[in-house]
């Protein structure tokens, strides 16, 4: 085992140990094969992650082909309560809202119809189109989206103020676990925050506590320095490939302004969306 401790700023600490693993392998004539094995800490939350590159190559029977995927498109669309013609008469209503639903151009946030919360709603992204690649989405449409989610987030912490812990996911396609194959986010505002959440609070706390620093500054910081995981400087998000990914090709946002979702001003929201929109190409490539 070969530990390796990479330092950036202040308490941001990489920290890896390299194993090797070897089989003989069937795919080879049953030749030796040696496989590299990192388990490496995560630098914000301290969870540890297995890595073995080579499992990118392993066979995959559960993989959507194109073919396949065309033929669900063309199947859904006349049943699809997120268009257009079915999205006001089979969608719920926001009980206590006027307007029933939060509506910006084409994009329209509703409850969901079997909440996981109190105030778990969905946001169509475009209610006129049945289904685009996530690389191909419209950046007013993320950006419409954003806009009635904080909306509505705002509309509920008005009324309830212990409904403060946000969480605004995008499951794309089925792998993803999306029944829906048309394009939406589903958000949430509790009253206590996920395991992660909680994990990352509880550390940024502890982290400024000892160092007076803020932890995502300076892990950004260090990032850069390093020049190993730091893919790019968006409008208003840094960008970086994980250390310690939770999923495959996991990257992590950092806002470089220190505001709530919430208190973005019009001018910030739409940068986050253009930087999200560039991600996602960078993804397609």
């Amino acid at each position: 085992m070969i530990r390796e401790v990479k330092k950036g700023v202040n308490g941001i600490v990489f920290i890896r140990e390299i194993f090797e693993a070897t089989l003989l392998n069937p795919l080879k004539n049953f030749q030796l094969d040696k496989h590299r094995i990192e388990i490496r800490r995560d630098p914000l939350t301290g969870l540890r992650t297995r890595i073995n590159i080579e499992r990118a190559l392993r066979v995959k029977q559960s993989e959507i082909k194109n073919i396949e995927l065309a033929e669900i498109v063309k199947t859904s669309i006349s049943k699809c309560y997120f268009c257009e013609n079915n999205i006001f008469k089979h969608t719920p209503k926001i009980a206590g809202y006027t307007n029933g639903r939060f509506i910006e151009e084409n994009s329209v946030l509703f409850p969901n119809l079997y909440p996981f919360g109190i105030y778990h709603g969905v946001v169509v992204l475009n209610m006129k189109e049945h289904y685009e690649n996530y690389s191909e989405i419209d950046v007013k449409d993320i950006h419409n989206s954003l806009k009635v989610t904080i909306n509505y987030f705002k509309w509920i912490h008005e009324r309830d103020r212990k409904a403060k812990y946000p969480t605004i996911n995008f499951n794309f396609l089925f792998p993803a676990g999306a029944s829906i194959i048309h394009p939406h986010l589903q958000i949430l505002l509790d009253y206590t925050p996920t395991l992660l959440m909680r994990i990352i609070i509880k550390k940024s706390l502890k982290y400024y506590e000892k160092y007076k620093s803020n932890m995502w500054k300076d892990y950004v910081e260090s990032e850069k320095k390093l020049e190993e995981r730091y893919i790019t400087e968006g409008k208003i998000v840094h960008w970086i490939a994980s250390f310690a990914p939770r999923a495959n090709c996991e990257v992590i946002g950092v806002l470089k302004v220190e505001k709530k979702i919430t208190q973005l001003s019009e001018e910030e929201l739409w940068n986050l969306s253009q930087d999200i929109h560039e991600i996602f190409k960078k993804y397609q490539k």
